[in-house]
């Protein structure tokens, strides 16, 4: 694959991604499968922090730095001390 056809993949998988969620209730965003599991903004929530502070900044890092230790994430801990509960689902989703 050459990289434009690695963008146009991954332009294609936030569309999709996008036109699944968008319009959601309140009641199907916030439903949790089990007490333990995250909701929808949550996991919105964390796709985006993932995207910015781990995927992006890991590849960066091997790349620029390969010999380097990768970058301590507390993806559980994101949850609360980022307060994703209080997010704004349609704004973490766009």
């Amino acid at each position: 694959m050459i990289n434009q056809d690695i963008i146009n993949e991954l332009e294609r998988n936030g569309n999709v991604i996008h036109s699944l969620l968008a319009g959601l209730t309140s009641d199907v965003v916030e439903w949790r499968p089990a007490p333990d599991k995250w909701n929808l903004l949550e996991i919105t929530c964390h796709l985006v922090d993932e995207e910015i502070e781990d995927f992006r900044a890991r590849v960066q890092s091997i790349l620029e730095n390969p010999k380097n230790e990768l970058i301590k994430i507390d993806p559980e801990g994101w949850v609360a001390d980022r307060k994703y509960l209080e997010q704004d689902f349609n704004k973490s989703l766009n």
